[in-house]
């Protein structure tokens, strides 16, 4: 796994199809009550929330307890921030994969 080539991958792609995304949804980063995503590194989370306009309060840190967890990263940052008291019953969480090759996608979840 190179991180920085997937940061790079994901900067050449651009945020477009997530920020597409939301606008189809009548919907903003602000919408929701947490916004979980894969994180490869600190650095590359905090580069992937300023590039798609995602704000910081709003991510759920688990890379540097936990390192990459690959595909359990998005249920480890959704139960770390349930029980945070971060979301609950009602509302909008975004569950947003990043991967090599690259693929990007996003789930918009209300739990």
């Amino acid at each position: 796994m190179d991180g920085e080539k997937l940061k790079d991958a994901f900067l050449d792609l651009g945020s477009e199809l997530l920020l597409e995304t939301l606008a189809g949804l009548g919907m903003a980063w602000e919408d929701f009550a947490v916004v979980c995503v894969h994180q490869v590194s600190a650095p590359y989370r905090d580069v992937f929330a300023e590039r798609a306009g995602v704000p910081p309060s709003l991510l759920v840190p688990s890379v540097e307890d936990f390192g990459n967890l690959a595909s359990v990263s998005l249920p480890l940052q959704l139960k770390l921030a349930l029980d945070a008291g971060r979301c609950g019953p009602g509302d909008l969480v975004a569950l947003v994969g990043l991967a090599g090759g690259v693929s990007l996608g996003m789930a918009v979840v209300r739990l």
